[in-house]
């Protein structure tokens, strides 16, 4: 999966652009930003040979990158807004008035670096990623809760072994764990 081309227009007008390939993607997303319709906050996808064009148009400012078609929809429109913002960010209503390429310089070398990021590094999907930390936290306090019931079993068996005697109200609720404890977990053996 790979981004190859990024760029962030007002309108038409191009004000930085950065491509990691030699393609003919500037002259198609030239096409593209001509055919979006209106001003409306849009995020649409076109498909041209194996690259899907991605674009993300809010307040009008236009965000593009094509990637190829393996990479999906959800990196690229991740992409995209983080792109613009770090654009709004660094450049705030400066963009309203900027001339084509006015922010090229600079900007190029972060959509260049944001693609690589993007393209390459795992932590760049962020689903994917809390997916992953959502389940080992999942199996931690599995480990925990089995944890947690066998202390309760050792502790109750240790209470009935030594003739504990309750308190009256206690009696009903600690018999009534202790069966439950023996019966749920009855094939796990305490280590």
């Amino acid at each position: 999966m790979a981004i190859l081309y990024a760029l962030v227009a007002r309108g038409s007008v191009v004000l930085a652009e950065f491509s990691s390939a030699s393609t003919t993607a500037n002259s198609i997303a030239r096409q593209i930003l001509e055919k979006i319709p209106g001003n409306n906050d849009t995020n649409v996808s076109y498909s041209q040979d194996r690259y899907i064009f991605h674009v993300k148009r809010t307040d009008g400012l236009t965000v593009l990158c094509m990637a190829d078609d393996t990479a999906g929809r959800r990196i690229p429109f991740e992409f995209l807004e983080d792109i613009h913002q770090k654009f709004v960010r660094t450049y705030g209503r400066a963009v309203l008035s900027a001339q084509a390429y006015a922010m090229n310089d600079e900007f190029s070398r972060v959509l260049g670096q944001q693609m690589d990021f993007f393209s390459n590094d795992p932590n760049a999907d962020r689903i994917n990623r809390l997916r992953g930390e959502m389940s080992q936290v999942t199996k931690e306090i599995g480990i925990i809760n089995r944890g947690f019931v066998l202390l309760l079993r050792c502790l109750l068996r240790f209470l009935f072994c030594t003739n504990f005697i309750p308190p009256k109200g206690l009696q009903d609720i600690i018999v009534l764990k202790f069966h439950c404890l023996n019966h749920t977990n009855s094939d796990q053996s305490i280590t």
